[in-house]
């Protein structure tokens, strides 16, 4: 996956990317079995142990251009894995397109931000459930949809194996939509502040 892929296509919208966190399921750890440090592998998203790791999908041409992890999905929240990765590899500038995780004085643009028109908040919408349709077509590949229990260290290569693939089928222009995407973020006149 090509970080700089994301400039490809480009239209001078201010978020390139969008990104999210995906949870994998795995067996926990026997290390932590009975212990307090389960706490660091429990996933609020399937109520069970996981890795979690950051994705970035280019918004112009749906390129898996981003995977950072594996982390412990109950250490590691979406925010601090971009806080420590993707944000300090933006361009200045330039933000993210990501759901409400993400939140702080950081470059993202979330669902929760103000301004914009109708047709901007619509835009910003298309491109979050694109990368969801994504993060789908990753997890139907069995071995990211049923629990792991082989080696931990090994599951980042499985996950970039099946990124491979499915970037193979989205440049065949199969899993995902194209999307119109222009957004730059409106000005704020001095009255309206």
């Amino acid at each position: 996956m090509a970080w700089r892929k994301r400039h490809y296509d480009s239209n001078g919208s201010e978020s390139l990317v969008t990104v999210d966190g995906v949870d994998f399921k795995i067996r926990e750890p026997s290390y932590t079995v009975g212990t307090p440090e389960y706490r660091i592998w429990y996933s609020h998203k399937f109520n069970g142990p996981g890795l979690r790791y950051e994705i970035g999908v280019c918004i112009q041409n749906a390129n898996i251009v981003w995977i950072a992890g594996p982390f412990p999905a109950g250490d590691y929240p979406d925010v601090e894995i971009f806080q420590m990765g993707m944000m300090n590899y933006l361009d200045e500038g330039e933000t993210v397109e990501a759901d409400s995780g993400y939140t702080g004085d950081i470059p993202v643009r979330t669902p929760d931000d103000f301004g914009g028109n109708i047709e901007w908040r619509r835009m910003k919408g298309k491109a979050r459930a694109r990368h969801e349709t994504i993060n789908g077509a990753i997890k139907q590949y069995a071995i990211m949809n049923d629990v792991y229990r082989h080696s931990i260290h090994k599951h980042n290569s499985l996950l970039k194996a099946v990124c491979a693939l499915v970037q193979s089928e989205i440049e065949e222009g199969n899993i995902t939509f194209q999307i119109d995407y222009n957004v730059v973020r409106p000005v704020q006149h001095a009255m309206d502040a």
